[in-house]
């Protein structure tokens, strides 16, 4: 007699793509309210084999094999209707990109309501047990009108609210600070107690300690058991001369999105070489501050002073593939612009790209590795302010470590002054001169 509780059976799952690259997952069963974890760094394939199991994703030059089962049933010999409907009725699939699985064309409570099929009061519900206020005005927003951490809160609350079988999640942490974290960790918990059954891919410490789940580390393109190493990030030397001049100045920056004062009267000064951290709760405001000192936003009051020059300040967004051309190489995007004695190859390196990278598009990148290509873009052009918003959410420890030896090395050769809006406690600690906090539209320092 077949096992009920059986969920997922995987056996001797392996996608090649185009490019060659094989990612394997050679034996998987889940069982309700089981939790498993695909851990390992940015570009292993976590994001790849969670698509293959029900065939998303995938292009014309892939191959799939292997044997894949939903409650029994062979998922490689039902038609697409079939896959659909197991998809709509018993699977959450939680994609990584949140802001690009929202409709911008609808406010963001008309979709949860749509998708699930439930009343105001329960999609309201669902966005409080995952940490948004209810005095928030969240479900009457459009998605460009919220955070990147609330997005993935937003797209979180359509599997609670479905109440799936099985939940699919690709980095559901990446974005969160401390405070949301926990509040997602508890909601999949809940999730998992209510019956569900958990797959998630990560390289989140915090998920694994919440969850406490089955881990499947990558090595060599195949993710078989074993333990997750977790470095810490050491601090970078970074003595700072106080003498010097600075580089961008706020004065009384001000900036209203939809009647609400997000920012409220901000002075900031940014010195030559140095690196302030700006932490803050998801949705209170840091990108919008980040957009405003770039001058990629317009301001309701104040001023901002940035240096001469159409590349003096790169922004480095939260959503990586802003700041990649559709349909471009990297090689291609970084030839428009790299200073002069840039070595390309040699930074590359130091950010854990691979060469072959060089020559893909963002569509064929991971998310962490459109993040290390996004930002090798931005300092190929050595500016002298480098504003980045989220830069290590969708990367591994290594990558995180790399990145902050990367950014102590601009700022001692070229003098680079670093503003580094980030969730991360530890990073900001490891990184920067200063640690600045944002709340109720204002900066205070530690």
């Amino acid at each position: 007699m077949r096992d009920v509780s059986l969920l997922l059976e995987v056996a001797g799952l392996s996608l090649q793509r185009g490019n060659g690259r094989t990612f394997t997952l050679p034996t998987l069963h889940l069982e309700a309210r089981e939790a498993v974890a695909l851990f390992g760094p940015s570009g292993c394939g976590k994001s790849t084999i969670l698509k293959a199991l029900f065939g998303l994703g995938a292009t014309s030059s892939d191959r799939r094999s292997g044997s894949v089962r939903w409650r029994g049933e062979d998922l490689f010999a039902v038609g697409a209707a079939r896959l659909r409907e197991v998809l709509r009725l018993q699977v959450a699939v939680l994609a990584q990109d949140a802001a690009n699985a929202l409709d911008p064309m609808q406010r963001v409570g008309d979709q949860l309501r749509a998708v699930s099929q439930r009343s105001p009061t329960d999609c309201a519900d669902a966005l409080v047990a995952l940490g948004i206020n209810r005095a928030a005005d969240l479900p009457e927003r459009y998605p460009h009108q919220i955070s990147g951490g609330q997005a993935q809160r937003v797209v979180f609350a359509v599997a609670a609210l479905r109440d799936s079988a099985l939940v699919i999640a690709d980095e559901p942490t990446a974005n969160l600070d401390g405070a949301a974290c926990a509040a997602v960790c508890a909601q999949l918990s809940a999730l998992r107690a209510r019956g569900a059954a958990l797959l998630v891919a990560t390289h989140d410490p915090r998920l694994l300690l919440a969850l406490s789940p089955r881990v499947l580390v990558a090595k060599e393109g195949a993710f078989v058991p074993g333990e997750a190493e977790v470095g810490a990030f050491a601090p970078c030397p970074r003595d700072l001369d106080g003498s010097a001049p600075v580089v961008l100045r706020a004065s009384g920056l001000g900036v209203r999105l939809g009647g609400r004062v997000v920012l409220d009267g901000i002075d900031l000064n940014v010195r030559r070489g140095e690196v302030v951290a700006v932490l803050g709760e998801s949705g209170v405001g840091k990108t919008t501050l980040a957009r405003a000192l770039a001058g990629r936003m317009a301001l309701t009051s104040g001023v901002v002073e940035r240096p001469e020059g159409c590349h003096s300040v790169q922004l480095m967004s939260q959503d990586a593939a802003q700041s990649l051309t559709p349909g471009r190489t990297l090689a291609s995007l970084l030839a428009e612009a790299t200073a002069s004695g840039f070595d390309i190859a040699a930074n590359a390196r130091w950010l854990g790209l691979d060469a072959a990278l060089l020559d893909r598009t963002a569509a064929q990148m991971s998310s962490g590795e459109r993040q290390r290509a996004a930002l090798l873009r931005a300092v190929a052009v050595r500016p002298a302010v480098l504003i980045l918003d989220e830069p290590t959410a969708s990367l591994d420890r290594t990558a995180g470590r790399a990145l902050l030896h990367l950014l102590s090395a601009l700022r001692e050769r070229a003098g680079t002054s670093i503003l580094l809006v980030t969730h991360d406690t530890e990073l900001a600690a490891a990184s920067s001169h200063r640690v600045l906090h944002l709340s109720r539209g204002q900066l205070w320092q530690e």
